[in-house]
């Protein structure tokens, strides 16, 4: 009988021990996956935005020395004129020339502290600083989905004509 319940409170320790293990695997495996969504998004809405800027003419809005929630582009395509770019509750969005507003960024982040700095020096060349936060959407309240990240780029447009 004894050496039933022995083996019993070693089973019981072995169980504790694997469910503790597997626990911290998971926990560790959705950091990751926030951490990579988070990343992931960022980079995408980032390249995105310098892509547009640097296939840009110029920079409507904001103004020369200016700072604006909302970036506004005179593209070389005529299509694409005027392409803005902005938030939308808490999704980023782009509209370009007639075409539909198209959403960035997927539910699972939150961007915010949107911020275009217009640091243009040369009168041939508009120079935008973009900077954001991403805010991984932890409706669940856990501390592993607790994830944000600031993103920082700048671009210049190309030489007017």
């Amino acid at each position: 009988m004894i050496e039933i319940i022995f083996y019993l409170a070693i089973s019981a320790m072995v169980f504790l021990a694997s469910f503790s293990a597997l626990n911290i695997i998971n926990q560790s495996k959705v950091r990751y996956q926030v951490i990579s969504e988070v990343e992931y998004q960022g980079g995408f809405v980032m390249e995105s935005i310098l892509r547009s800027i640097r296939h840009s003419e110029q920079v409507i809005s904001p103004v020369v020395g200016g700072q604006s929630s909302a970036l506004s582009l005179d593209m070389l395509e005529v299509l694409d004129d005027p392409t803005l770019y902005g938030l939308t509750g808490t999704s980023l969005t782009v509209k370009e020339g007639s075409a539909s507003t198209v959403i960035l960024t997927n539910p699972r982040v939150i961007i915010s502290n949107l911020v275009f700095n217009n640091y243009s020096a040369l009168p041939e060349h508009d120079s935008i600083r973009v900077s954001f936060t991403i805010t991984y959407y932890n409706e669940s309240g856990k501390q592993e989905y607790d994830y944000s990240k600031t993103f920082y780029g700048t671009a210049s447009t190309r030489t007017r004509r």
